[in-house]
């Protein structure tokens, strides 16, 4: 029984903790309403049998004392003390001290009373490890044994060592009984509250269960539970150094100092995909197989799923870099058998931070963590970053009717005979305070914040408006083609939105070519294909932009009717050097032209690159050797001087 209540402590050690320390502070409180009648009962008993004065004054001592801790127990406040194990411990001492000695030392000629008494009634108010409470109180009768042997006569001893041994056997009994009743009770209460503070999908902690006990650890600066060593053991790195001392074995055990303590932020890379390709009960199986890893890297920590496929954990730095190195080395693997990419937020706790702003840190780092750079830390840099999101976010509504957004346009030309044919939209910030922003920044972050549905219709207008000024001044009226982001597609009716604005400008539909990113069909991909055929119906050129970039290319192509598919720039980039480059693209563009799709090549910037593509037969380019993308008031300029010229 002893062993089941040692290893449920191990198990749940915080919670064992605050649970004991709670009733062992209650117990304090509660010890008196045993003790004071007890100290009565021992005065008059020793005015009945007339025994020595000091006997008596004893039991008035320990009636003082009593009265003192009911009044300080009551008076003071210990909720946040946790110390409360100690704390009974302590309270005890005196009242056995005291009764031991005037038992034997200072009335050596009759049998004791008071101390029989007490060591039935107090050692039950202890809740503590079975070893360690029954240990206590052998201890005392141990002292009361030896100095009753040492000061009384021989009758009187061997009638003190019967009473005690009876005593001691009740006051055995009793703890017995009343530890084996308390931790059940307890371990029933634990298994209740885990039950409704667990993450139902993955057994981990939920959020409120984590960032509650991370934060008394931070209020408390305590982190025994995870052990204040890290070791190394064989194979197996990261284990708690109090394990390590009972698996070691043979094997070597070389400490390491510790580290800092750090809120660590998982993601799975890409899950929204993974479950559009394998199904969510793969997705859930995956989520599962993640928890399970991170529970075995972290042994002993605190370990959490948020939501979807957020986890985070609370451990000492040099446990996370360990588990970071040893899940690089033997990845979790999907249902296809292919690695999963887990990126990961690393936060250092400071001396006064809250689990919550720990937390969302964690969370910025892991954001800004990519596959190529799956692991991020929370530092000055990122921080710098994050604040200057923060800036554009807070300005973005204010900028957009300043005008701070403009749009640029970027050539396109026909291969056979180099006249320009077309134009690409693209938006730029021109921030008063920042200066000219890329888009590398902007689209990621307003996609991150719902906000670039509204920046896509803003371009599409603003694009229209432009077109209606260069129609008064005679420019031709070549199409132009938007970028539309994979968000546009769940968040409005994309069709019907950019349908009213050129409608209510006179525009026809033909003059907007609708490009859309091949990364775009990892989500929505039903409603991405409905908005793509009610584009085409109602008279819109529809684009795939970045071809190639990603795994799915040619089931695209099958799927949809694009009337252009862009290659991505990656394919030219090594054009020159690699032979395997040129004879993809060769292929590629002669099959995608088979189709009876107009191919474009996009990223051209020399001489060498633009004679190549020429060669392979795509019928549209688009580069800097043609035309880095301008604004409008440049264009016009432009135009004129050519007219003039």
């Amino acid at each position: 029984m002893f062993f089941k209540i040692e290893e449920e402590m191990q198990k749940n050690p915080l919670y064992y903790a605050d649970e004991i320390n709670r009733i062992n502070l209650r117990a304090v409180s509660l010890m008196p309403l045993i003790g004071i009648p007890a100290s009565v009962f021992n005065i008059l008993a020793h005015m009945i049998m007339t025994r020595q004065t000091y006997a008596q004054q004893s039991g008035i001592i320990l009636l003082v004392y009593y009265c003192a801790v009911l009044i300080i127990s009551r008076a003071a406040s210990l909720v946040s003390y946790t110390g409360g194990t100690t704390l009974i411990y302590l309270v005890q001492a005196p009242v056995y001290l005291i009764t031991i000695l005037s038992g034997t030392v200072l009335d050596p000629d009759y049998q004791a009373i008071t101390f029989l008494l007490f060591i039935i009634a107090l050692p039950p108010f202890v809740l503590d490890r079975p070893g360690k409470a029954i240990g206590v109180m052998s201890l005392w009768s141990l002292l009361f044994i030896g100095l009753s042997w040492y000061c009384k006569e021989e009758p009187v001893f061997r009638a003190d060592f019967l009473h005690i041994m009876q005593a001691y056997s009740l006051s055995l009994g009793a703890q017995i009984i009343i530890l084996d009743s308390r931790f059940k009770m307890i371990r029933n209460h634990l298994e209740m509250i885990r039950y409704s503070e667990t993450d139902e999908l993955t057994g981990l902690l939920n959020r409120r269960f984590f960032l509650m006990n991370v934060s008394k650890l931070i209020m408390a600066r305590k982190a025994s539970f995870i052990g204040p060593e890290i070791c190394e053991v064989g194979e197996r790195d990261g284990i708690l150094a109090s394990e390590a001392a009972g698996e070691a074995g043979g094997h070597k055990v070389r400490p390491v100092n510790p580290s800092p303590l750090v809120i660590a932020a998982f993601d799975i890379s890409k899950m929204r995909s993974y479950n559009e390709q394998n199904g969510y009960h793969e997705g859930n199986q995956l989520l599962i197989e993640v928890g399970k890893r991170l529970s075995e890297e972290f042994p002993g920590c605190l370990t959490a799923r948020f939501e979807e496929d957020h986890y985070y954990v609370f451990a000492h730095q040099n446990m996370v870099e360990l588990a970071i190195d040893h899940l690089h080395e033997h990845p979790v693997l999907g249902v296809s058998g292919h690695p999963i990419v887990i990126t990961i937020g690393m936060y250092r706790i400071a001396e006064n931070d809250s689990v919550t702003v720990a937390c969302d840190r964690a969370a910025l780092a892991q954001q800004r963590a990519t596959r190529a750079q799956p692991v991020r830390v929370y530092d000055e840099k990122l921080r710098t970053e994050h604040e200057l999101t923060q800036h554009l976010l807070n300005r973005f509504h204010e900028a957009m009717a300043a005008g701070e957004f403009e749009v640029y346009y970027q050539p396109i030309v026909d291969s056979r005979t180099g006249e320009i044919v077309c134009a690409e939209a693209l938006v730029r910030w021109r921030n008063p305070e920042r200066g000219l922003i890329s888009p590398a920044v902007i689209i990621p972050l307003l996609e991150d914040n719902g906000f670039i549905t509204e920046l896509d219709l803003y371009v599409v207008r603003r694009v229209a408006e432009e077109m209606l000024v260069g129609d008064r001044i005679g420019f031709p009226k070549n199409p132009v083609s938007v970028n539309l982001s994979r968000m546009d597609f769940t968040a409005k009716d994309m069709p019907q939105e950019i349908t009213a604005i050129l409608d209510s400008m006179n525009i026809p539909h033909n003059r907007i070519m609708i490009e859309v990113t091949e990364s775009a069909f990892a989500i929505a991909n039903a409603r991405i294909r409905e908005s793509l055929i009610r584009f085409r119906r109602l008279g819109f050129k529809v684009w795939m932009d970045d071809f190639g970039s990603g795994y799915s290319s040619l089931n695209l192509l099958r799927e949809f009717n694009f009337d252009t598919v862009k290659f991505d720039m990656q394919f030219v980039r090594n054009l020159a050097d690699e032979e395997k480059s040129r004879t993809i693209l060769k292929h590629l563009i002669e099959l995608v032209e088979a189709l009876g799709i107009v191919t474009l090549v996009e990223g051209i910037e020399t001489e060498e690159q633009k004679e190549m593509i020429s060669e392979m037969g795509a019928r549209l380019m688009q580069g800097y050797i043609f035309g880095r993308p301008i604004p409008f008031d440049e264009v016009r300029e432009k135009y004129r001087k050519e007219e003039s010229e």
